[in-house]
């Protein structure tokens, strides 16, 4: 999975590079908030935070082109997760991992409006890229037939292709310092199963910087 990890670092490392080169400007911005896993999840994940930044770049008129990475966490439903595994009839079963985790690191592109004069502007964001997801969770307990211990994983730690797309408004211009507040939806591809994609979203306050 690193080479993969490495591979995506390399694919934004060379969007960024092309934006620069043709940059009118470069904008900067650093952000948090919370997400909520959506879909078949909903249930076993509870609402957690995220962190991230992104990079972009002033190509033309109002595109600007560049990349996001974001971490989220969130916690799980013991409850829920052993709900899962009644079948295995264990006696007191227990949760081992207690949180599911997404890494982001996606291409980019924005449409933002750029009034210079105008305290609020406003962005539609979209991006296409990786995201490594930690959902694996471990339940053990003893099963009440034979007194044995039992162990069994439900979800995956893979990485999958997937996209974001939002928007947003900006408190102050975005050639110089302003605040950012976006949601953002994602959806994230399941290699295996595409009628049961992955899904979250995410409310982002932000602090960016053009120069």
């Amino acid at each position: 999975m690193k080479k993969y990890r490495f591979f995506l670092l390399f694919c934004l490392i060379v969007v960024c590079a092309i934006g620069s080169a043709n940059a009118q400007q470069v904008r900067f911005s650093v952000d948090g908030g919370t997400s909520k896993p959506v879909g078949q999840n909903e249930d076993l994940l509870h609402w957690g935070f995220s962190v991230g930044g992104n990079i972009m770049f002033n190509i033309i008129d109002n595109f600007w082109i560049g990349g996001r990475i974001a971490y989220n966490h969130w916690g799980q439903d013991e409850s829920e997760f052993i709900d899962r595994v009644t079948h295995l009839n264990l006696t007191d079963p227990e949760v081992q991992r207690g949180a599911g985790e997404a890494l982001e690191v996606v291409p980019a592109v924005r449409l933002m409006s750029n009034y210079i004069t105008s305290p609020v502007n406003f962005f539609l964001h979209g991006g296409a890229g990786l995201y490594v997801l930690n959902l694996e969770t471990r339940i053990s307990g003893l099963r009440s037939i034979d007194g044995e211990e039992v162990t069994n994983i439900l979800g995956d730690d893979v990485m999958r292709f997937g996209v974001q797309l939002g928007g947003g408004i900006l408190l102050g211009s975005p050639r110089f310092i302003s605040v950012e507040l976006f949601p953002l939806y994602h959806l994230i591809f399941n290699g295996q199963n595409h009628s049961n994609p992955f899904q979250y979203f995410s409310i982002n306050l932000g602090v960016g910087l053009g120069i």
